[in-house]
């Protein structure tokens, strides 16, 4: 049993991985949270009449809701400008030995024992190397492939690191 099929990564998908990533972790949390901080202590300012206390706390709320995502695209667009395999066609090869990518002339491959896990969204199927690092695959892109891959993970991977929809 193996599954083949190509894939085009673009900023979006790199972004949305790279959002993901980010609100799951402490960071996320942490920045909504001073947002609130700083949102709440401007209508504070306000009430008592300090109104330029009140634009500076509502402009640093902003910053914190915005600052992330916003460096979280540029870095995403950027990534996938600079990085020639990123931005071209990347082919796959999932069988029982494991995960092949292939790009122009350039291979890697991810036996099984070294797949750390593979979640899947409605819009993705990631496979982690490691906590941080994976392989950002758009489901749309995979087509018929996807209950193929999904079989193939179930059997090779145990239970717990494959969280597939």
């Amino acid at each position: 049993m193996s599954a083949e099929f190509s894939v085009q990564l673009t900023a979006k998908d790199l972004f949305r991985f790279n959002m993901r990533s980010t609100y799951t972790t402490l960071q996320g949390p942490i920045s909504i949270i001073i947002a609130i901080l700083f949102a709440v202590s401007g209508v504070v300012s306000a009430m008592n009449g300090n109104y330029q206390y009140m634009a500076l706390y509502f402009a640093m709320a902003i910053l914190f809701v915005a600052y992330i995502p916003c460096t979280l695209w540029f870095r995403s667009k950027k990534t996938i400008e600079k990085n020639e395999v990123l931005s071209g066609v990347l082919n796959y090869r999932i069988n029982e030995d494991g995960i092949e990518v292939i790009s122009g002339e350039e291979t890697g491959s991810l036996p099984w024992e070294y797949v750390f896990k593979m979640v899947s969204n409605k819009q993705y199927l990631l496979i982690y190397s490691n906590r941080i690092h994976a392989y950002i695959i758009p489901r749309a892109q995979m087509k018929e492939h996807y209950e193929t891959v999904k079989a193939i993970a179930s059997e090779k991977l145990e239970k717990y690191r494959v969280r597939m929809k």
